[in-house]
């Protein structure tokens, strides 16, 4: 029990953001519920009516049907009971996704306020918000290594024209994120580039 207790605990993590996500997805999922609810109540209703009126004794035909009509019922609403949970855990864990790295960020950000200058932000590859990670630790490193040597990756999705020193190149290679295939440039020499394993091997990064 109190693992499970941690591990839901692991996804709830921003309660205020994750609250208005998961309400905003079972509430789209509940109107919907609702208008095809109506519309195969309507549609029931009119295919019955029509059928009792073609009938010599509607009553006898409506008391048969009363059994059927409540299982009926009774499916359609445990099937939008587990639609609707269902819809809560998956928005959830998607949830989790954004608000994971939003929250790794904000505590990185205080250390570096209470003074710890070398921390940095370490996010998943599958993470979101990568590019905005990778731009803070530049500019992190940047204000405790002004007179750093700096590089750019030349072809990456979303890690182009991102200044970085060799050792955070070697933390992204190691993560897997950044392959020795992308190229770079020194940003005081952009026209001279060099494969990311190359560099790396020549400063005994690899």
């Amino acid at each position: 029990m109190k693992t499970q207790r941690r591990q839901f605990k692991n996804y709830w993590i921003h309660p205020r953001f994750q609250t208005r996500y998961i309400g905003t997805l079972v509430g789209n999922a509940i109107i919907s519920l609702l208008l095809f609810g109506y519309v195969i109540y309507s549609t029931y209703r009119d295919n019955i009516e029509l059928i009792l009126s073609m009938v010599p004794d509607p009553a006898e035909i409506k008391e048969r049907l009363a059994p059927s009509n409540n299982l009926l019922l009774f499916n359609f609403v445990f099937a939008g009971i587990v639609f609707v949970i269902t819809t809560a855990l998956v928005a959830l864990v998607f949830s989790h996704k954004t608000a994971g790295p939003l929250f790794h960020i904000k505590k990185v950000a205080q250390k570096i306020h209470s003074g710890e200058m070398s921390t940095r932000i370490k996010l998943r590859p599958s993470d979101d918000f990568r590019e905005v990670a990778e731009h803070l630790n530049s500019a992190f490193e940047k204000i405790s290594n002004p007179e750093g040597k700096y590089f750019q990756l030349a072809q990456h999705d979303e890690l182009s024209n991102i200044p970085m020193t060799l050792e955070r190149l070697s933390t992204l290679v190691k993560q897997g994120y950044v392959t020795s295939e992308n190229m770079v440039f020194e940003i005081k020499e952009p026209d001279k580039k060099e494969p990311v394993g190359t560099l790396l091997k020549n400063a005994g990064l690899s």
